[in-house]
């Protein structure tokens, strides 16, 4: 899964877990085979942690940690018994991570339009517009998805639930799918999705505009193109972004 927070998640939990069993293990050997494999994983997964702002320090206790402390056979109930400790070091830092790209997207978002004109082709080949479809409305609710995202399927019942809610109430709910309109007619017909089920075009300008690296990812758009929210379709921020415009 392209996500963020997964890469936050492995890598806080390959830093205490590979912390943790060096110290519990420190006569674990490692292969010059293993060494290096171990060491493209820590590049790479270390590579995000930059991207989060953490310090140095945590990257090079992320680091050490994997090198010596998953050189040797983990045993399952090792890990399992470690579980509260990972929780208690993994939270508070997944939240700080949560928060700095809140506040990241928030001063993105402020003064950015969404082009209301772009042509989108629904899956059933007809095109229209974000501006056809906000006409009347007080918004248009986006919900960026794709065929192979798990956690986007498992929520398409709450994507339907949202659509009979909101759309009495004056938003228009819309499913864009980011791969092909065989993929997205495919998942419309299966589910008898009523609602507008639209296509990304080539290129994924709205992604690429919107900075979604991750699905699923809801968007609120005003009728002018505002973009007055962009994070988690479950996130409580939405709940009180749809309250402010009257929509409860």
């Amino acid at each position: 899964m392209n996500n963020r927070y997964f890469f936050v998640f492995l890598s806080l939990l390959f830093c205490l877990v590979g912390g943790l069993l060096a110290k519990e293990d420190k006569a674990a050997s490692v292969s010059k085979e293993d060494a290096e494999v171990l060491e493209a994983l820590g590049a790479s997964v270390g590579t995000n942690f930059y991207k989060f702002g953490f310090d140095d320090t945590e990257l090079e206790f992320f680091l050490k940690g994997l090198r010596k402390g998953l050189a040797g056979e983990v045993k399952e109930e090792r890990v399992r018994s470690m579980g509260p400790r990972i929780q208690a070091f993994m939270r508070p830092r997944m939240e700080a991570a949560k928060a700095r790209e809140r506040e990241e997207e928030k001063k993105l978002m402020a003064n950015l339009r969404v082009p209301m004109d772009l042509e989108i082709q629904t899956s059933e080949g007809e095109q229209t517009t974000l501006g056809d479809l906000a006409k009347g409305k007080k918004g248009v609710l986006l919900d960026f998805w794709a065929s192979w995202c798990g956690p986007c399927m498992s929520l398409m019942p709450e994507l339907e639930k949202k659509a009979k809610k909101l759309g009495p109430k004056g938003i228009v709910v819309a499913g864009m799918n980011t791969e092909n309109a065989g993929k997205a007619e495919s998942v419309r017909k299966k589910r008898k999705i009523e609602f507008s089920w639209l296509v990304e075009p080539n290129g994924r300008p709205l992604s690429q505009m919107l900075k979604i690296n991750s699905i699923p990812r809801m968007i609120l758009v005003a009728p002018d193109g505002k973009v007055l929210f962009n994070g988690h379709p479950m996130d409580d921020e939405l709940v009180s972004t749809l309250s402010d415009l009257g929509v409860k």
